[in-house]
C-alpha cells in the first residue's frame, strides 16, 4: 500500500479517535455539571427548609416565653390585689349595712318617716314635771301645817293653783324637750347611717381604684405581650420568607448552571462527533486510493471512463466492498477495524428536558 494511502488512513483514524474521545469527554463533563447542579440545588433546598424550620421553632419558643412572662406578671399582680381587696371588704359591708338601715328607716313606719307629735298627757309622765310638782306640793303642805291649816280649804286651793300653774308653765318646756329629743334621735340616726354609707363609699372607691389600677396593669401586660408575640411572629415570618426566597433563588441558579453545563456538554459532544465525519471521509478516501493502487500494481483493468470519474473500475465494486456506498456498511467495517467494539455512527446524546426538573 502506498505511503500516501497509509498516511491518509492514519490521519483519518486519528481524527476519528480525537472526535470520539472529545465527544465522550464533553458529554461526561456536561453530565457531571448537570448532576452537580442538581445535587447543589437539592442541598440548598434542604438547607433552606432547615433554616426556615429553625426560624419557626425559635419564633414559637420566643412567643411561648413571652406568654409565660405575661402570665407570671399578671399572677403576681393578682396576688397583690386579692389581699388589698379583702382588706376593703369590711368597709363595703358597712356601706351595705348603711344602705339597708337607711332604707328601713325611711320606709313607712321607720324612725325617719315618723312626724313629731306631742301628747299633753306626756307632761304628767315627765320626770322634771313630777319632781317640781312634788316639791311644790310639799312646800305648800309644810307651810299650811306650820300655820295650823294643813288640810284646810285654803291649803287645797293653794295646791290646785300650784298644780295648774306648774302644768301651764311646764307644758312648753315638756313640748320643747320632746321635740329636741325627737330631733336628736333623728339626727343621730341619720349620722350613724351616713357614717356607714361614707365607710361603704370609701371602700367602694378604693376597690374601684384598685380594680382599675391592677386591671390596667394586667391589660397592659397582656397587650404588650400580645404585640411582642405578633412582632416576633412577623419577624420570624419575614426571616423565614427571606431564607425561602434566597434558597429558592440559589437552588434555581444551581439548577440553571447545571443545565447550562449539560447543554454545553451536549453542544461540545455534538461538535466533537461531527468532527469525526471528515476523519471518516479521509479514511475512506485513503482506503479507496490504496485499493486502486493495489489494482493497478496487480495489472487490473482500467478504462478512461473510470479514470474520468476519478475512481477505479471496481471502486464501488468488489474491490471496495468495505467502503460500499460511503457512509454505509463499508464505513461500519472500516470503523470497526479501527475502533473494535465501538459504534461507527457516534451521535450526540439526546437532550432530555427532564434533567432540569
Amino acid at each position: 500500500m502506498p505511503i500516501l494511502a497509509i498516511g491518509a488512513g492514519i490521519s483519518g483514524a486519528g481524527s476519528i479517535l480525537g472526535g470520539l474521545f472529545g465527544g465522550k469527554g464533553a458529554s461526561q463533563a456536561g453530565q457531571l455539571l448537570q448532576n452537580t447542579g442538581k445535587q447543589a440545588g437539592a442541598a440548598m433546598g434542604t438547607a433552606t427548609t432547615n433554616a426556615v424550620n429553625g426560624v419557626n421553632a425559635a419564633t414559637t419558643a420566643g412567643q411561648g416565653t413571652i406568654g409565660t412572662a405575661v402570665g407570671n406578671a399578671n399572677n403576681t399582680l393578682q396576688g397583690i390585689y386579692n389581699p388589698l381587696q379583702s382588706n376593703l371588704n369590711p368597709y363595703m359591708q358597712a356601706g351595705q349595712q348603711g344602705v339597708a338601715g337607711l332604707t328601713a328607716a325611711t320606709a313607712p313606719g321607720g324612725s325617719l318617716s315618723q312626724q313629731f307629735a306631742f301628747n299633753p298627757n306626756q307632761l304628767y309622765q315627765d320626770p322634771s314635771y313630777q319632781f317640781n310638782l312634788q316639791q311644790g306640793q310639799q312646800a305648800i303642805q309644810r307651810s299650811a301645817a306650820a300655820s295650823g291649816g294643813a288640810l284646810g280649804a285654803g291649803t287645797q286651793k293653794a295646791l290646785a293653783q300650784y298644780t295648774s300653774g306648774l302644768a301651764s308653765n311646764e307644758y312648753q318646756n315638756a313640748y320643747n324637750r320632746a321635740l329636741t329629743s325627737f330631733q336628736t334621735n333623728r339626727q343621730d340616726t341619720m349620722q350613724n347611717l351616713t357614717a356607714l354609707l361614707g365607710t361603704g363609699q370609701f371602700g367602694t372607691q378604693q376597690s374601684n381604684q384598685l380594680g382599675t389600677s391592677f386591671g390596667g396593669m394586667m391589660s397592659g401586660n397582656t397587650m404588650q405581650g400580645g404585640l411582642a408575640q405578633a412582632n416576633l411572629g412577623l419577624q420570624g415570618a419575614q426571616i423565614g420568607g427571606q431564607f425561602g426566597l434566597q434558597g429558592t433563588q440559589a437552588g434555581q441558579n444551581f439548577l440553571m448552571q447545571g443545565a447550562q453545563g449539560g447543554a454545553a456538554g451536549i453542544v461540545g459532544s455534538t461538535n466533537a462527533y461531527n468532527s469525526i465525519l471528515p476523519g471518516l471521509a479521509n479514511a475512506a478516501q485513503g482506503y479507496g486510493i490504496g485499493q486502486m493502487y493495489s489494482n493497478m500494481m496487480s495489472g487490473g483493468p482500467m478504462n478512461s471512463q473510470a479514470q474520468m470519474g476519478g475512481g477505479m473500475p471496481n471502486y464501488y465494486g468488489n474491490s471496495a466492498n468495505t467502503l460500499n456506498n460511503y457512509g454505509g456498511s463499508g464505513t461500519d467495517s472500516l470503523y470497526n477495524s479501527l475502533m473494535p467494539g465501538m459504534s461507527a455512527s457516534p451521535v450526540a446524546p439526546a437532550y432530555n428536558p427532564g434533567v432540569l426538573s
